[in-house]
Formats: structure tokens, sequence, C-alpha cells
């Protein structure tokens, strides 16, 4: 379910330089801030036609995540690796106290959640994801218009932009509890690797963080412009 009486607050993907306009603003929100504070759609926004929405996960609503493959593969990687472990390493299925909702809780060095996207073009990637106060990352694999491959990971173990020909990580900082991460990606593309972005082909989150949903869009939508199934303030 959504957060009920949640508003938005603002954090931010913090990046360097040239690459400081890369990444889109990451919202989070908080338990103290009014729902009047929420993003809203603007009429005119509201007449346009549906969003073009792609949701990588869950992948339909209602659906078992115990049962999920991506977080049964996880789940029997992790057992391999387990009796050496020197640290917790655990992918579950767990019910958020505050979402009331299931999601996907990563902890450990080992534990992570993959996803294979088979070129997918639509342009923003939104993460939906709870801040443990452990370190995190995720990585990305997109191509651009020529076919060529490039990684893009984010941290919020580091605080420097590091950038090569065919790679880059970027600091990130979340708010305590549920934060809304939305990348742009053909503006992250455009900056660290001067090439036009045409698709992601990988993800994987690695812990430590709780997941609710991840899912792509043609743009950066307001949360009521949204399915109501991937909002994050439940409708007045």
């Amino acid at each position: 379910g959504p957060l009920g009486a949640w508003g938005w607050a603002r954090g931010h993907l913090e990046a360097a330089a040239a690459m400081a306009t890369a990444v889109a603003a990451a919202t989070a929100a908080e338990g103290s801030a009014a729902i009047a504070d929420a993003p809203r759609a603007s009429p005119r926004s509201l007449a346009t036609a549906a969003p073009d929405i792609v949701t990588i996960f869950p992948p339909e609503e209602d659906v078992c995540l115990s049962e999920f493959p991506p977080i049964l593969c996880a789940q029997r990687d992790l057992t391999l690796i387990r009796a050496t472990a020197k640290e917790e390493e655990e992918v579950n299925v767990v019910i958020d106290d505050e979402v009331d909702d299931q999601v996907v809780e990563l902890l450990g060095l080992h534990a992570n959640l993959g996803f294979a996207l088979n070129g997918m073009e639509l342009p923003f990637l939104v993460f939906q994801l709870k801040n443990v106060n452990r370190y995190l990352r995720w990585e990305l694999v997109v191509t651009d218009t020529s076919g060529q491959a490039y990684n893009i990971s984010a941290s919020n173990r580091q605080s420097a932009v590091r950038a090569k020909r065919l790679s880059c990580s970027l600091p990130i900082t979340l708010c305590p509890g549920w934060n809304r991460v939305c990348l742009d990606l053909p503006k992250i593309c455009r900056h660290a690797f001067g090439v036009q972005y045409k698709s992601t082909i990988g993800l994987r989150i690695f812990a430590n963080c709780r997941i609710w949903r991840l899912f792509f869009q043609d743009r950066d939508y307001a949360d009521d412009e949204l399915p109501p199934h991937l909002r994050v303030v439940e409708p007045l």
C-alpha cells in the first residue's frame, strides 16, 4: 500500500562539476513532511497521454515476491557462499511496516538482486528503496546508439565522481528511510561518456537496502501522474 500521509522531502545525487546535471534529483519520503509538499501534476499535464512505464520490480500487481525468479536466483547464489561469509548475508521478502507492503531486503557483502533487461529504451529509471543506514550500491549496463556498452554505478560509500572511457561511478546521498531516486540516463551518458543513450541491458542492486519498486518511464512523472499501484502518496 502507499505511504498515506507521507509527503516528500528533497534529497540529491551528488556529482561534481560537469556531471552535476547528469543525474536527476532523488526525493525521500519522510513521515514528518506534510502531504501538501508532495509533487503534484499540473492540470495540463494530467490531460496528456497515459504514462509510458515499464515496471521491473515487482513485475505485476499482487505478485508473490517469494516466488519471483530473480529473488529465488539471488537466494540460491547466497547459499553457496553463506558458509564462509564473515557477516550476515540475506535476500529476504519482508513486510515493511512503513509502506505496509512486501519488499525485498538485501543484507551483507554479497547479497544482490539482478535483472536482465533485454534492451530497455525508456530513458528514466526510478528506484523506490529504503536506506537502512549501511552501504549500498547499484550497477547499470547501458548501450549507446552504436551498440557500445557502458557501466554506470552509484554508491553511498564514495564522495567523488570516478569516470573512465567505458565506466563511471557516482556518489549518492540518501535521506533516512524511504527514498525515491530518478535517474536521467540520457543525461548521464551524455555528460559521462559523450554519447547518445540507446538502452539499458542490465541492472543489479547490491546490499544493503530494502527495495519496494523499480520501473522505467518516458519522463519524470509527478507522483499523482503515475498509475495508482506505483504512487507513494495515497490519493485523498
